[in-house]
């Protein structure tokens, strides 16, 4: 950190949990935008070792877009992904983007999960894309290659996490808030990012069982949705369970 600005930071531990000095630069990795902040805010490993991080990264004061970086097993940014660094951005709107969870595919794709703030107003939209093994757009998922999902026109919608089931469907959650309330909120899509209208009620649910979601982990045909509860005093722990349908 540096007054308001924030670096990205991948690091590697020893089983005893000192630091590993053999990656990165003795233990770090460092990534820096030269106008603003970067974000990480997941980390997967790839069956080859290769570290696989999402976020975001600041392209002016103002803008900040989805990111994408995959380093190597040693720390070094992995010049075969991406625009040659090691990183890829993807602009969605004009204003914040931020990619808060990925999963990697059987093939090598990579799903991202997360939002995007409207233009010049309160509101934001939820955000799944799918990304080729190399890092970039699969045109082929959604409308060129994410599918943006807000639930009224005046709703903050974001999705914190997802879940790709045995089928391929996906279930993403996090919340949605208008009225005033923070709202759960669930979405389903088919394996090529359309909308499952046979998920909840048109591909959607939102309620207030909780009141944001900040985990989910499937077992079989259950879901299990983990997040805070909203209460007069401040926040509750919650925990809520679905079926995949």
């Amino acid at each position: 950190t540096i007054g308001n600005i924030l670096d990205l930071v991948v690091g590697r531990l020893e089983s005893n949990g000192s630091i590993d000095v053999t990656f990165a630069n003795n233990g770090i990795f460092n990534f820096a935008s030269p106008v603003g902040s970067v974000f990480g805010y997941d980390l997967k490993l790839q069956p080859d070792g290769k570290i696989v991080v999402c976020g975001g990264y600041a392209v002016t004061e103002s803008d900040m877009d989805f990111m994408i970086l995959r380093l190597n097993g040693d720390g070094t940014p992995d010049v075969t992904f991406g625009d040659g660094d090691g990183m890829s951005i993807y602009p969605v709107n004009v204003g914040e983007d931020y990619a808060y969870e990925l999963e990697l595919l059987a093939d090598g794709k990579i799903l991202l999960a997360g939002t995007s703030a409207v233009p010049g107003f309160s509101y934001s939209s939820g955000i799944v894309m799918r990304l080729m093994p190399d890092g970039t757009i699969d045109s082929t998922f959604g409308t060129s290659g994410l599918t943006a999902l807000q639930l009224n026109a005046n709703s903050a919608d974001n999705f914190y996490r997802l879940e790709v089931l045995p089928s391929g469907k996906i279930i993403t959650a996090g919340y949605s808030y208008y009225d005033d309330v923070d709202h759960l909120l669930l979405a389903g899509f088919n394996a090529d990012g359309s909308v499952d209208p046979t998920f909840a009620t048109n591909g959607i649910h939102s309620g207030i069982s909780i009141s944001t979601a900040f985990d989910l982990a499937t077992d079989g045909n259950v879901v299990y949705v983990g997040g805070r509860v909203t209460n007069t005093g401040g926040f509750d722990l919650g925990i809520t369970c679905f079926d995949t349908s």
